[in-house]
């Protein structure tokens, strides 16, 4: 999953260029990062109220703002007091108008619903996390499954959508996919597929196949080898239409 930074200050958006300030301690965008912006892109019209969610650096609300997707202010939220405040300045340098705040999952957002909310928390095995460059200086706590977050956000999403509102999330199977595919089932009338892209393991999992084919056996994620190497996918999933009207 290769990732977007241009230098060690920045990194540029997929589809504009803009420059964003990412410092050591935000997430950096990898390539799942630009999978959902362009699958949200291809997918959704103009004028959503929206929500990122384990925001970051703040370049998934920004790049829809710029593409008019998102409706100002758009509003961004990270459990990290340095990713929101980092997403207030790039916000505040491409004059996108925000609400920035700083909480786990959807706490923040008590009370308020959204067209669209696109949730990019952690979701990957914290196994594999703490084995690959992606989570550098950066928590997972995300359980041997890589699901603990990512079901919460499912778990709680329709309390926080409008009536005709969608839940975008990337699906990873670096954690246990079927398990949170079977959630959002469970919880939506509607769940399609608005992108999918395949990695190769990145020379830091090749060296911990033994951990990863343990991890595969438990269920806890799930890989192919093909071509001659091993490869783990992407998923990006919208979800609409409550089951029982959300209840």
């Amino acid at each position: 999953m290769p990732t977007m930074r241009v230098d060690a200050r920045g990194t540029r958006t997929p589809t504009t260029g803009a420059q964003l300030h990412c410092p050591s301690g935000v997430f950096e965008p990898t390539g799942t990062t630009e999978l959902l912006i362009e699958s949200i892109l291809g997918f959704f019209s103009a004028g959503q109220s929206t929500l990122d969610l384990g925001c970051g650096c703040g370049i998934v609300g920004i790049s829809l703002a710029n593409h008019g997707i998102a409706d100002e202010p758009v509003c961004f939220s990270d459990v990290s007091d340095l990713a929101v405040i980092t997403t207030q300045g790039n916000c505040n340098r491409y004059g996108v108008t925000s609400d920035c705040r700083v909480g786990s999952t959807l706490d923040p957002w008590k009370g308020q619903r959204f067209d669209l909310v696109v949730s990019d928390v952690s979701g990957i095995s914290t196994e594999v996390a703490a084995a690959s460059s992606w989570f550098e200086n950066v928590p997972c706590d995300t359980g041997l499954d890589g699901s603990e977050l990512v079901l919460e956000v499912v778990e709680r999403s329709c309390d926080h959508l409008t009536s005709s509102g969608s839940l975008v999330i990337p699906v990873l199977s670096l954690s246990n996919a079927e398990r949170i595919l079977r959630a959002l089932e469970e919880k939506f009338d509607n769940v399609q597929e608005i992108g999918r892209k395949d990695w190769v393991f990145p020379p830091e999992l090749k060296s911990q196949l033994p951990m990863m084919q343990r991890l595969k056996d438990l269920g806890a994620v799930s890989w192919e080898h093909r071509f001659g190497t091993q490869i783990w996918t992407t998923t990006i999933v919208c979800a609409r239409t409550p089951a029982n009207g959300g209840r």
